[in-house]
């Protein structure tokens, strides 16, 4: 089952991590129709950059989470809706065996947003992203728990 997530994922990451825009930021999906967005548009990160592209770890797999490092945010797809959420802290260094979390800012309904995994082995895109929690904390206290899974992924310039 890890190898086909593993796969699965190299797959999704090669199709997000793209160079074609050389200085892009994070694309923010701009609205089209009035329906919710079931995954985030792909992502381009200039040559050298690196991010995280996390995945719901259910079919169809959806692309829920991606933070690219030097931009301090993140976009996250929350009840079908993208939210840019600054980086208010990140912990840990992204080499198998270790542990990393993040946490983003509120969004404009007032949640706050941890994310919290595992580093695994090389996927072939990057260290894979392994027992990843993404917790939205409510305004009334309570926490909607996500399990995700994915990669963190950097440019080559290849």
């Amino acid at each position: 089952m890890r190898i086909v997530i593993s796969g699965v994922i190299a797959y999704l990451v090669s199709a997000c991590a793209t160079s074609s825009i050389p200085e892009a930021a994070v694309h923010i999906p701009q609205a089209t129709t009035s329906r919710p967005l079931s995954s985030l548009p792909a992502q381009d990160m200039a040559p050298g950059a690196c991010g995280l592209f996390l995945f719901g770890v259910n079919e169809p797999f959806p692309f829920l989470v991606f933070e690219r490092e030097d931009s301090g945010q993140a976009l996250v797809l929350v009840e079908g809706a993208v939210q840019t959420l600054p980086v208010i802290q990140a912990r840990g260094v992204f080499v198998a065996g270790e542990r990393f979390s993040r946490d983003y800012g509120h969004d404009a309904q007032g949640r706050h947003y941890r994310l919290e995994g595992e580093v695994s082995t090389e996927t072939g895109s990057g260290p894979g992203l392994i027992n990843v929690l993404m917790r939205v904390r409510q305004v009334d206290g309570a926490d909607m728990i996500r399990p995700l899974g994915g990669v963190y992924s950097c440019n080559t310039g290849d």
